[in-house]
């Protein structure tokens, strides 16, 4: 979970190294990843030049990177030692993503709790800055015609951004704040455009999924999201089909929900014995969330969850228990069977990892109730037995047990029987009671990070054409805690967003209902 140190030290990153003035000299834009002015994000901070060729702290204080560097400076290859004007370049459309990732995770952070973690910039700053740094990859990345054209690692963030970006317009435009419209209107126009030309250039192709490498098995992902985004569920679903040809379940934890995938580590590993297996690199969870997606549409097929499961729980075995070291990924030949020392991509797969975290509550033949990174639990007397039939509808519909989230971050509960995801922010479900008061499910929240004093209850209907209003939800909070909610009207809209105050201790007891 977050906290005020943590985001105090991102935000000194974004306005110190990250993002440039926009009136920026351009030997001032030099030392800075994005430029202010047009968005666009370099190559990379790091490059070679005559002098540093020549200079004996850079070959002091990195002899390897200096001997590899100086052997072929000035006409090196295209992956190692770039001039300044080359790491100046912004086409690449695969450095976005993750840019814009740690603006909209500022904004999450800023919007959806107090006291707000970030305070360098307001929560729409940041907002702004993740959409305007969305169309610069779209224009800067080529559109549809350079790498702009395929899907991202990591670009479900874009469909994330667009998403809180029109919940924000549509909030402005029920206030009638003008000033607001005005701001966020043509945001809103320009990237669902843009993204709507990209789905359009997709649809056009018998298979969507490529990358810049013909092996890569990373355009799923993005391209997925997108289309389900736009309301293309069938196309969405011929992509999350193709993934199944590579995604598989397997009896060994290394191969279970791990992506097939090579080569990497002859380019970005610390240890390369030629074209290996790697277990749970970032693909694994970038393909498993097309995975989840789908299941969470129409929760039938428990594969597409045991996959997603695994590959999050993958994921966190790239992280050394001792030392927090992250790695790449496990090397697969069997001389081997370790984590690599180098990081490289961890990130993009612990950006999947983190949005697929979540326990899941579903009744699948032949094992019936399941806890998905959960546990059933009843305190104080022993667990009952739960039903062996299929689950009723209304407020039937859960078996009458309590259920601890066991997933790393303890905010997303997907309820399947009602085809509900509840996810907090600024708070922890420490227990999920089902079925009490009966139609219900009363959460127990505790303050994350300690001293957060309001938090954010998100609820999503997550079947396709799912209508909130006939399912009458409603959100109440429980007086025995002292906590109260600002909105308690049913919930009219998917997903819905309402605030919750936490009480004495930092914690809160709130119901969600249903007729």
């Amino acid at each position: 979970m977050a906290n005020a140190t943590e985001v105090a030290r991102v935000e000194t990153m974004v306005h110190r190294t990250l993002l440039s003035p926009a009136d920026a000299s351009p030997q001032v834009r030099a030392q800075y990843l994005q430029s202010g002015r047009d968005w666009g994000v370099r190559r990379s901070l790091l490059y070679w030049s005559d002098a540093v060729d020549i200079d004996p702290a850079v070959l002091l204080a990195a002899p390897q990177l200096h001997a590899e560097c100086h052997k072929c400076w000035p006409k090196c290859w295209w992956l190692i030692c770039w001039s300044e004007p080359e790491s100046l370049k912004t086409w690449r459309a695969y450095n976005y993503p993750h840019v814009a990732a740690i603006y909209w995770s500022l904004y999450r952070v800023s919007s959806r709790r107090l006291p707000q973690l970030a305070t360098a910039k307001t929560a729409d700053w940041y907002l702004e800055a993740a959409v305007r740094t969305s169309l610069g990859m779209y224009t800067h990345g080529g559109r549809t015609g350079g790498l702009a054209q395929w899907g991202l690692m990591g670009g479900t963030v874009f469909v994330l951004i667009l998403r809180d970006l029109q919940a924000t317009l549509a909030e402005a435009t029920h206030a009638g704040d003008l000033t607001a419209v005005s701001r966020w209107r043509p945001l809103e126009l320009q990237l669902r455009g843009a993204m709507a030309e990209r789905v359009a250039k997709w649809r056009s192709m018998t298979f969507p999924f490529g990358s810049e490498f013909p092996w890569d098995s990373t355009g799923y992902e993005e391209v997925h999201a997108w289309l389900r985004a736009f309301g293309y569920y069938e196309d969405a679903q011929s992509t999350s089909q193709s993934i199944l040809a590579f995604v598989t379940l397997s009896p060994h934890w290394g191969f279970s929900g791990s992506a097939r995938r090579y080569w990497d580590f002859g380019v970005n590993g610390a240890t390369s014995i030629g074209n290996e297996r790697e277990l749970h690199h970032y693909a694994a969870t970038l393909n498993a969330l097309p995975l989840v997606a789908d299941y969470e549409a129409a929760p039938s097929r428990l594969l597409l969850l045991r996959i997603a499961a695994a590959a999050t729980l993958g994921a966190l075995t790239t992280i050394d228990p001792e030392s927090g070291f992250v790695s790449m990924a496990w090397h697969g030949d069997p001389s081997l069977l370790t984590r690599d020392a180098y990081s490289a991509d961890f990130g993009c797969g612990f950006f999947g990892a983190t949005l697929l975290a979540r326990s899941t509550v579903a009744w699948h033949e032949p094992f019936g109730w399941l806890c998905a990174l959960c546990d059933f639990e009843r305190a104080g007397s022993p667990l009952p037995a739960l039903p062996d039939a299929p689950p009723a509808t209304g407020a039937g519909a859960l078996p009458r047990v309590d259920v601890v989230p066991r997933d790393a971050y303890r905010r997303r509960l997907y309820l399947a029987p009602l085809g509900l995801l509840l996810a907090v922010e600024g708070a922890a479900i420490e227990l999920a009671r089902l079925g009490e008061p009966s139609g219900c499910v009363q959460l127990e929240l505790r303050a994350e990070p300690p001293g957060t004093t309001r938090a954010t209850l998100e609820l999503e209907l997550t079947a396709v054409g799912a209508d909130p209003a006939a399912g009458g939800l409603s959100v109440r909070c429980c007086s025995a805690s002292g906590a109260q909610c600002t909105r308690r009207a049913g919930l009219a809209v998917t997903p819905a967003r309402v605030e919750i105050e936490l009480g004495a201790g930092g914690v809160a007891r709130v119901d969600v209902c249903w007729a």
